[in-house]
């Protein structure tokens, strides 16, 4: 690393000499993260403009900007905060444009917009993120920040890293924003520098519409009601869905396993303790079918996790006991910046640590990586938390987080099992699982994604089809919270004191689980193991629990981890006194492998704890036990 950054220090010096006396090309626009140089595409026509205090673009009330570069027949579209869309003239190209801006009147900063290859803006704020390494005094910290003239929005008081700095661009900054976080980026006392991009969160599903069990072609698909075969599962697992926003009045969702809400990106961040618990979407006066999409994502995502089951209404979840973190990472005018999207996976990262959070579902994708969101990542894997990211939607190469190595990609898969065209692939890939056309949770009434537009059953609380890879990543994360419910002490007890599960690593082990028992070569998979379009191939929650499960002995009917006279006690209530039944499934307690539990599994564990007899039936829980 320290000799990418010297390089990085020359190649920088050299590029700010040259730019002295020549306008850099669009394709120069550049970042550093995760240890690479990333080059961004530049639009052409569209800038964004942070006003001098005192002007304000497009009011009649104050002054507005002019500049000769600036299209005047376009209105300045507000893309976040103090930052300003603008249309260029054709008659400027972009490099000029914005050297012609510097210390122009009203503008205190000009940056250019990045694209995505399917034309999504990507907007720079005035802000960077800054992170010193463990060794520099934040004295030392502060001074170097000072020399740059920049200012600490966010000391590392407001962050769980004590070494973290968001940091603004002053006029007195001088260079592009680009330039010195690339020069800091350079510095050896730090270890990342980064854009603190705005609206780069998006979600990976596609706009359609509405819902109910028997319509849920993805949960037989997957063994679910196999799965259901597992008895007495743990209510301690805790799920952190970071998303646009949650129906908290759902009548489909249980608010007593509401473990926490927090909205990362929203206004009342910087209030006293710096809390801010309504993670609730806006209402839209004049909605449309795509603004309803959007703001029922959060929905739709935490049904196919959490809908409740046996309620008599509307769908059911895959792992409808476990508990749930909401966490709000968009704010209500679709706004999202990387330092709110970190501290949406620290606050995960943080509950993790206290063993309050052990699967977090991200069923988005950034345009661009950035060091800040993989360290939040790291923390969430150091704290023992399995993340699960979308793969992407617009086919092709596979975005971030789900390329980082502290995240679990999944990509979308048919009813037929073959993998939809839109779903991203690449070696990062690990499994696949349903995408489209699922039935699941949406905002009430005419505020989700089923208006009077496009209704399925006619019950607008209801979405049928919800697809793209949110969809997939919602569930394998589901599976997960399945997994560790039936076998709890796979999870950390408490993570912060470095003490691992039964089995390791939460993470580690859940990996492990799901791609051992992922069913390979489904659809159109022809290639035995893992392959860049299946990963290790589509989810299976009943396979799942039972590798899971593998862990435990036959004969061990109340899962103590051992099998004694507390299992031979345990079986005579269950036949008997109407006792619960054996743990994490009933036929562990079939000691003898008849494919029933009676008093002759009691006798055969009598005889195996007290006079040496055979040992229980290993094969008692085969998959066609009934």
């Amino acid at each position: 690393m320290v000799d990418l950054k010297r390089k990085t220090a020359i190649l920088i010096m050299v590029l700010t000499f040259v730019t002295a006396f020549s306008s850099v090309s669009a394709d120069d626009y550049f970042y550093y993260s995760l240890g690479q140089q990333i080059t961004a595409q530049t639009s052409d026509s569209l800038i964004t403009i942070i006003p001098e205090e005192g002007y304000r673009p497009g009011t009649k009330d104050a002054k507005e900007i002019y500049h000769p570069a600036i299209d005047q027949d376009y209105d300045p579209v507000q893309v976040g905060g103090n930052a300003w869309e603008y249309h260029l003239l054709e008659s400027w190209d972009l490099d000029s444009a914005l050297d012609a801006m510097h210390g122009y009147p009203g503008i205190e900063i000009a940056n250019p917009i990045f694209g995505t290859p399917d034309s999504t803006p990507v907007y720079l704020t005035d802000e960077f993120i800054l992170r010193f390494g463990d060794e520099i005094h934040w004295i030392i910290a502060e001074d170097i920040i000072n020399s740059y003239n920049l200012e600490i929005v966010e000391p590392p008081v407001d962050s769980i890293d004590p070494h973290r700095y968001v940091v603004r661009m002053t006029a007195e900054s001088g260079l592009d924003l680009l330039e010195v976080a690339n020069l800091l980026y350079a510095n050896d006392t730090i270890d990342y520098s980064v854009p603190n991009f705005h609206n780069n969160i998006r979600f990976d599903a596609q706009p359609v519409n509405d819902p109910y069990y028997e319509h849920q072609w993805h949960l037989p698909k997957i063994g679910f009601e196999e799965a259901l075969d597992f008895t007495n599962l743990s209510n301690e697992v805790y799920v952190a869905i970071l998303d646009v926003g949650f129906d908290l009045d759902h009548e489909d969702m249980d608010l007593n396993r509401i473990h926490l809400t927090y909205d990362a990106a929203g206004d009342n961040i910087y209030e006293p303790y710096y809390w801010d618990y309504d993670v609730s979407p806006p209402v839209i006066d004049s909605p449309t079918l795509n603004q309803n999409h959007y703001w029922g994502h959060g929905m739709k995502a935490l049904g196919l996790i959490n809908a409740t089951m046996n309620n008599e209404t509307g769908v059911v979840g895959i792992a409808p006991s476990v508990k749930y973190i909401l966490i709000k990472v968009v704010d209500s005018n679709k706004n999202s910046k990387d330092s709110r999207t970190s501290l949406g996976i620290d606050m995960a990262a943080l509950h993790a640590a206290f063993s309050k959070c052990h699967v977090i579902s991200a069923s988005w994708h950034e345009a661009y990586q950035t060091d800040d969101i993989e360290a939040a990542l790291s923390r969430a894997h150091k704290w023992q938390a399995v993340t699960f990211a979308a793969a992407e939607d617009e086919a092709g190469e596979m975005a971030y987080p789900a390329t980082s190595q502290y995240t679990i990609a999944v990509g979308a898969t048919n009813e037929w099992d073959v993998v939809e065209n839109f779903s991203a692939s690449g070696p990062e890939l690990d499994l696949v699982a349903p995408g489209i056309d699922l039935w699941t949770t949406d905002r009430m009434g005419n505020l989700g994604s089923n208006p009077d537009i496009h209704p399925c059953t006619g019950d607008k609380h209801y979405f049928c089809r919800f697809w793209g890879t949110s969809a997939s990543c919602a569930i394998a994360a589901g599976v997960a919270a399945k997994v560790f419910a039936v076998m709890p002490e796979a999870m950390s007890p408490m993570p912060a004191s470095g003490q691992q599960g039964a089995y390791g690593h939460p993470v580690d082990f859940m990996r492990q689980v799901l791609l051992t028992s992922a069913d390979d070569m489904v659809g159109s998979d022809n290639t035995p193991g893992w392959d860049p379009d299946y990963g290790h191939g589509r989810v299976n929650a009943h396979n799942a629990m039972l590798t899971a499960a593998e862990h435990c002995l036959a004969g061990d009917a109340n899962h103590s981890t051992g099998v004694d006279i507390d299992d031979v006690v345990y079986l005579i209530n269950y036949i008997f006194g109407g006792g619960p039944p054996p743990h994490p499934m009933v036929c562990f307690g079939d000691a003898n492998g008849s494919g029933g539990i009676d008093i002759d599994d009691v006798v055969y564990l009598i005889q195996y704890i007290f006079a040496s007899g055979p040992a229980p039936d290993p094969a008692a829980c085969d998959p066609e036990w009934k």
